[in-house]
């Protein structure tokens, strides 16, 4: 470690921080890669949910976990009778739009 006393000017000691913080950020990335390749070999080995390691995420607004499940993928004839509802209900019936006239 240099001697405090070699920074002299500003400048110098800019450096020697940039130097250092590079540093820091090089040995804290290759600090994360090991912990994840650690973190993923226990998953794997012990078979762990998100759930289990309390990974489970929060809605900041609500302060409720969010669904796990996805709704399960509906059918063509499920799709097609939506399809068909929608349109019965987009389309304009002859008799409703009729207008009496007293």
């Amino acid at each position: 470690m240099p001697n405090i006393e070699q920074f002299d000017t500003a400048e110098k000691i800019k450096e020697a921080m940039d130097a250092l913080a590079s540093k820091y950020e090089a040995l804290i990335s290759e600090q994360r890669a090991a912990g994840l390749e650690e973190a993923r070999s226990l998953v794997a080995k012990f078979n762990l949910s998100a759930e289990e390691l309390g990974l489970s995420a929060l809605n900041a607004k609500t302060g409720k976990s969010p669904t796990t499940t996805r709704r399960p993928r509906r059918t063509a004839a499920e799709m097609a009778a939506e399809r068909e509802a929608h349109q019965a209900i987009a389309a304009p019936k002859d008799e409703e739009n009729v207008f009496q006239q007293p």
